[in-house]
């Protein structure tokens, strides 16, 4: 847990996994700041978690998760793109 924004306090994005994350303030600017500075492929303000909707993009950054789950982008691994064309 880090208490403050640039404090070293064992937590924010100094270590090699980044799945989830959450930020707590009575200040939504300063949360949102916050917040897009984690290296973390979920991050909630004032909550744990999101429910694991399945229309949200779930995976981690760094070492975590194993790619993306859920929505169109959890799709993707299983598609290739083509482009075709021909005279018109």
């Amino acid at each position: 847990m880090v208490r403050r924004p640039g404090s070293r306090g064992g937590g924010g994005s100094d270590g090699p996994y980044g799945l989830t994350a959450s930020v707590w303030s009575g200040d939504p600017a300063r949360a949102a700041a916050v917040a897009a500075r984690l290296e973390a492929g979920q991050v909630t303000v004032n909550a744990h978690g999101n429910g694991l909707r399945p229309d949200l993009p779930f995976g981690g950054h760094k070492q975590s998760g194993i790619g993306v789950t859920n929505g169109p982008w959890g799709l993707e691994r299983y598609t290739e793109l083509q482009v075709r064309t021909a005279p018109a």
